[in-house]
């Protein structure tokens, strides 16, 4: 979506947490990074939510001032423990908010900010039921870059060094990788 946006004349910024691999990305694909603390919180023990909490209020903060200085026109989320920070600090902004859910299942985030939001793109039409007003529900699919479309069969196997009739299985991560 930022290469989308970047090729249409559009200023990025990325959002996302100090540790991520995000940070990495953003900056090789030349997207100006702002780094933002975000945790998630064990549903298993509880007690977790308390750090988790104080982490949230301080990262919408963050995420407040951040959006002041840069004012943006509309804030993007994906999902994730950012996005709740930043979503949030939007909506009490007033800056609209469309967020893209990539799963079958929304995640937490987006499940939160959804009743905030101007729109909610999906991948999956079933996805549409488990979030807030569903009338702003769009299905789009899931973006992928082109330089990923692109590719082809032969070209992927030669970049990986296999054979045409080589046996291949692709095992991935979820939301959480």
């Amino acid at each position: 979506m930022a290469q989308a946006l970047l090729s249409d004349g559009h200023d990025v910024s990325f959002v996302g947490t100090p540790e991520g691999t995000e940070a990495r990305l953003a900056k090789d694909a030349g997207l100006t990074y702002h780094a933002i603390p975000a945790r998630g919180f064990d549903r298993g023990a509880p007690l977790t939510i308390v750090p988790t909490a104080g982490t949230l209020a301080a990262s919408t903060s963050r995420a407040r001032g951040l959006l002041a200085r840069e004012r943006p026109d509309v804030v993007v989320g994906f999902g994730g423990y950012v996005s709740l920070a930043v979503g949030t600090a939007a909506a009490t902004r007033r800056i609209p908010l469309v967020l893209h859910e990539q799963n079958a299942v929304p995640g937490l985030a987006n499940r939160v900010l959804s009743r905030w939001a101007s729109a909610v793109a999906v991948t999956h039409a079933e996805s549409t039921g488990r979030l807030r007003h569903p009338e702003r529900v769009h299905l789009t699919g899931n973006p992928v870059r082109p330089g990923i479309v692109g590719v082809g069969k032969s070209a992927g196997r030669a970049a990986l060094g296999l054979e045409e009739d080589d046996t291949v299985l692709l095992a991935f991560g979820g939301s959480r990788g």
